[in-house]
């Protein structure tokens, strides 16, 4: 008899936009979202939210209800979110970011290492930045450390290629550009995520979406 193989591990990215406000359910909350509205109420109110938990209550529909091992990601900005969910239980971390006109003369001294101060001189376009910027929060999320730990992840030059690195350790990584105006950044380890798949809701149930960085 031939060998069953597994299926390969894939990342779900679900993605939201502000109308979907409206379909987000305060009694479908999970217990650490009861427990974190206990301790800020006002968050309630909150569009981003609403529009986050929305987007767990439907991954939870699709199967992730009640897994202990339950690992996303989330990441929500102007009302907009997204959601990781790897079909296997490895870490994975996210950012979403809206491309907008910024000064970045500050970064050298609070966020970046000195490989990527070097990526960014042939890398100067706003986009660059702001790729750099979800890669390093989603690195963040799935190691568990804060903004303070910014410089300590993320691009490091080994050799003629770029890698991401975090906690000791190489991770994969992509920036997708978002209905030609947001950026997201999807990190998970090596060897995990075979592929990825959209699932999108509201106005961004059929949002274009464009591969701008892969690194592996």
């Amino acid at each position: 008899m031939p060998t069953r193989l597994s299926p390969k591990p894939i990342l779900r990215l679900y993605l939201a936009t502000p109308d979907c406000a409206a379909r987000y359910r305060a009694e479908l909350l999970d217990e650490a979202d009861r427990l974190h509205l206990s301790r800020h109420p006002a968050r309630a109110a909150q569009t981003g939210w609403q529009v986050s938990r929305f987007l767990k209550q439907q991954a939870a529909a699709d199967g992730f209800s009640g897994n202990p091992n339950f690992s996303g990601s989330l990441s929500h900005s102007g009302g907009h979110a997204v959601l990781a969910v790897p079909s296997a239980d490895f870490p994975v971390g996210v950012d979403l970011e809206r491309l907008r006109p910024r000064r970045f003369d500050a970064w050298p001294d609070w966020v970046l290492q000195a490989d990527e101060v070097q990526w960014l001189q042939s890398h100067a376009d706003l986009a660059d930045y702001y790729a750099l910027w979800t890669l390093k929060e989603a690195l963040l999320k799935a190691v568990g450390l804060g903004l303070a730990d910014m410089p300590q992840v993320g691009l490091r030059q080994e050799g003629r290629d770029w890698r991401l690195c975090a906690g000791g350790c190489f991770w994969q990584g992509a920036v997708f550009l978002l209905g030609g105006e947001w950026l997201c950044g999807a990190v998970w380890p090596p060897g995990a995520a075979a592929e990825w798949e959209w699932r999108g809701f509201g106005a961004w149930q059929a949002v274009e979406n464009q591969l701008l960085y892969r690194f592996t």
